[in-house]
């Protein structure tokens, strides 16, 4: 799905996707032109335009199916890209790239994100005395307290597990986590950070999970977690 109003953008998006010969792109001025039957058939989202909206609707459509929401790369300038927070909220896997954007930084970024999307974790894990339930998006201790978790709280939970246990910097979760360009304000991983650690930590104020070290962020490892291949 391609999500472009300017025609002539159109056109080029769609002939750098079909150049690969691995996308058949539908291609949509915005994202109400497809009908919801159009729009459950499609794999990946490219939205450059008509943002807020096209997410809505993908948002809609697939949790209404019981489903996933599908990929989404997003082409944003600077001052979307400062008010993308609320809007990605309901997604689990995407990109955000600011324009201009050369054609093979594209095409790498939207590999990425598909390769992130057929893995997932399929059991709950232990992380100190708690046990995150990904599949119902719920953080619950063992005297029975539970908070709920959003999909950018278990996106960088995800980010760090990956990370076996080095540390990460703010730059590096936003690059690779949550995908926003280079030199994009770092504040928003310390407020997810905070969060995370209100829900999972004994005592955040001294954390023993989610910890910063060596100039980045680390978690120690779960004591069973399974990756599964969707």
């Amino acid at each position: 799905m391609l999500v472009e109003q300017n025609a002539s953008r159109r056109t080029a998006l769609a002939r750098l996707l079909e150049a690969t010969g691995r996308y058949c792109p539908v291609v949509a001025p915005d994202g109400r032109c497809l009908t919801e039957t159009e729009l459950g058939s499609v794999e990946m989202a490219l939205l450059s335009t008509d943002i807020r909206r096209s997410i809505h609707r993908i948002s809609t459509t697939f949790s209404s199916r019981g489903k996933t929401t599908i990929p989404i790369v997003i082409l944003s300038d600077p001052v979307e890209m400062d008010q993308m927070e609320g809007t990605i909220e309901h997604c689990v896997h995407f990109a955000i790239l600011q324009k201009p954007v050369a054609g093979r930084d594209l095409l790498a970024r939207m590999r990425s994100v598909i390769s992130e999307h057929r893995y997932r974790y399929e059991t709950p894990f232990e992380l100190g005395d708690v046990e995150i339930i990904p599949a119902k998006m719920r953080i619950v201790h063992r005297d029975g307290r539970s908070h709920s978790m959003t999909n950018m709280q278990l996106r960088l939970l995800a980010g760090l597990l990956k990370a076996r246990g080095m540390p990460m910097s703010r730059q590096d979760l936003l690059t690779d986590v949550w995908g926003y360009a280079p030199n994009t304000s770092t504040s928003t991983i310390d407020t997810h950070i905070y969060q995370l650690r209100q829900k999972i930590e004994m005592d955040p104020a001294h954390p023993t999970v989610i910890i910063y070290r060596d100039g980045g962020y680390s978690i120690r490892a779960p004591q069973e977690r399974t990756l599964q291949h969707g």
